[in-house]
């Protein structure tokens, strides 16, 4: 795997030990910033995804995990319907150049883009926080 920050796993299973998680990462070329998302397999990392990056002077915001089916928190593997990957990643990504933001939908599991969504404005690049309007007047 690539250099990485800010993993996001499933919130679902219970205690059971997970298998994937989704980061942050640096691609090859990066400048230092977060540019690019990464599926991991901690079981077999030969497993984790390549870099998924998303263009010159975009950088990525941390991937949200969403799985396909939310269990309950007493979740066993006899009523589980999806895998542990199957859902969505979503990821907010900044593009310096522009001056502008979009949404991306990942497969969870393959990492394929399902849909980008341009906004009409952007949102400030952030790490290890979350932009609140207003909230420092």
């Amino acid at each position: 795997s690539s250099a990485c920050e800010y993993p996001e796993t499933t919130r679902v299973g219970g205690d059971k030990r997970l298998q994937y998680t989704w980061v942050n990462a640096l691609d090859e070329d990066s400048p230092g910033w977060f540019d690019a998302v990464q599926k991991i397999d901690m079981v077999n990392s030969e497993l984790s995804s390549p870099t998924i990056s998303f263009g010159q002077g975009t950088y990525c915001g941390p991937p949200l995990f969403v799985p396909k089916e939310r269990l309950s928190h007493y979740a066993t593997e006899s009523n589980r319907q999806y895998e542990e990957d199957e859902g969505y990643a979503i990821v907010v990504l900044y593009r310096s150049e522009s001056h502008s933001s979009s949404v991306v939908i990942l497969d969870s599991s393959s990492m394929e883009t399902l849909c980008t969504m341009e906004l009409d404005c952007h949102l400030p690049y952030s790490f290890h926080g979350e932009f609140q309007e207003g909230f420092v007047s």
